[in-house]
């Protein structure tokens, strides 16, 4: 799939006209994963189809790492999804490797790192979905668990810490879950939020608090979209997207 170029932004008019008004599409870019071995970049499909559906234009980063231009990539983008995927090397978070730890992609864990890098200080809002969350937690200074039992197949529920951003876009307490991992946050970074628990007390949710979209979770609401909960975070998502372009477009025609 050919992807959409971010720095063509400023020749591009991405609107959807309802009635008598237009609405700018965002665009937000999806990590993906990687084949070594074939040498080529993939992603699921339900992340761009979730994109989609909430109002976004979703746009696939390559594995790039050089600082120049990820951050010029960044600005054309108006938000960042880090995706799911394999697990992270725990030289990322000063761990060891242990028997438990399933398959590695330094060269997504490199991207990625530098990714977040670029955005961590722009404002861009970002939602970190399964191993997103992980990424997210680990280049924030956090560490993981290397093996889980019980998360990787099936459902569960989840307890939303009151007080979180999370848990005023979801509005409840309890949120059935899908469950495909067998790693988690083990210790949360500093400055981060826990906003939800599953019922063994793994950490399915982090964020930072303040005015920024910047929220992980564990589980996959891109799967799940008929129900009313996960869609609403992808919404939260794409709305946050959508009024930080257009405030910085504002503020580039001052």
């Amino acid at each position: 799939m050919r992807s959409t170029n971010p720095l063509r932004r400023e020749k591009q008019s991405i609107l959807i006209k309802t009635g008598a008004f237009s609405v700018r599409r965002p665009l937000i870019g999806i990590t993906p994963q990687y084949d070594a071995l074939a040498q080529r970049v993939w992603i699921r499909s339900t992340y761009s189809e979730a994109v989609l559906a909430a109002g976004g234009i979703p746009v696939f980063f390559d594995l790039c790492t050089g600082e120049d231009a990820l951050r010029a990539a960044c600005a054309g983008l108006d938000g960042v999804l880090f995706s799911g995927g394999v697990d992270l090397h725990p030289r990322l978070y000063g761990a060891l490797q242990e028997a438990a730890c399933g398959e590695i992609s330094p060269e997504r864990d490199a991207f990625e790192s530098a990714l977040f890098d670029a955005v961590l200080d722009s404002g861009i809002p970002v939602l970190g979905i399964c191993r997103g969350i992980q990424a997210l937690n680990v280049f924030a200074g956090g560490t993981l668990m290397q093996h889980i039992e019980g998360h990787s197949d099936g459902s569960h529920r989840v307890r939303i810490v009151r007080g979180t951003r999370l848990h005023a876009l979801l509005g409840t307490d309890v949120l059935e879950a899908n469950s495909y991992h067998h790693q988690c946050v083990r210790t949360p970074a500093p400055g981060t939020v826990v906003s939800a628990y599953a019922a063994d007390g793994t950490i399915e949710g982090i964020e930072l608090p303040g005015d920024r979209f910047f929220v992980g979770v564990q589980w996959h609401p891109e799967r799940i979209l008929d129900n009313p909960r996960h869609r609403a975070l992808m919404d939260a998502f794409i709305g946050a997207a959508r009024a930080y372009g257009n405030r910085r477009e504002g503020q580039m025609q001052e």
